[in-house]
């Protein structure tokens, strides 16, 4: 098993390190396809920070994560499987603290797993040659932000700027933006004006 080890230095606080065996958080069967090349990347640094955002840690920007990508694209999706070595990289970011921050990243996180599985289901699905077999996975992505948006509609009416913030240091908008073709903030506004939702 490969393993990568992420040395995250904290505001305040004694740094973190934790390893991920790199087969559970690289996309290596996603399809890539003309339209979405950058996408296996995109899920897998998304994949690798949904794991970092698990310990409490939201990191300090998208710089960070553009250091992720390299480490993916040049250590594991242009390297075959069994040439994989286990890999260290060090990031920054903080610990977050006090219940409000803490809601706020769990907002992140119900808006993070709807949109990863999307990204494998619909990329799977145009591989079949079918493009009409995307709508169904497509509203069901909507469907799925939108509900978990609602859900939670009085945290996220209370605390919204922060919510934006977490959501402005991760690939999510990148991905639905790719995948469906509408920007992230589009669906969340509707939802939590508690409007029907946009695709």
């Amino acid at each position: 098993m490969t393993n990568l080890t992420l040395d995250v230095a904290l505001k305040g606080r004694n740094p973190m390190s934790m390893v991920l065996p790199a087969q559970d958080v690289i996309s290596t069967n996603l399809v890539v396809s003309p339209t979405n090349p950058s996408l296996p990347t995109l899920t897998s640094v998304e994949r690798i920070n949904s794991r970092i955002s698990d310990f409490g840690i939201v990191l300090d920007d998208r710089a960070q994560l553009d250091r992720l990508a390299k480490i993916v694209n040049v250590h594991y999706l242009s390297t075959p499987r069994a040439n994989w070595v286990d890999t260290t990289l060090r990031l920054s970011g903080e610990l977050v603290a006090g219940e409000p921050d803490q809601q706020a990243l769990r907002a992140v996180r119900a808006v993070r797993a709807p949109t990863l599985h999307a990204a494998e289901t619909l990329l799977h699905t145009e591989s079949s040659g079918n493009p009409l077999a995307r709508r169904p996975a497509e509203t069901e992505l909507v469907d799925s932000i939108t509900s978990a948006v609602q859900a939670e509609n009085p945290v996220w009416k209370s605390n919204g700027a922060k919510i934006a913030l977490y959501i402005g240091k991760t690939l999510l908008d990148m991905i639905i933006t790719q995948i469906i073709g509408v920007p992230l903030v589009d669906i969340l506004r509707h939802a939590v004006a508690g409007i029907g939702p946009v695709a």
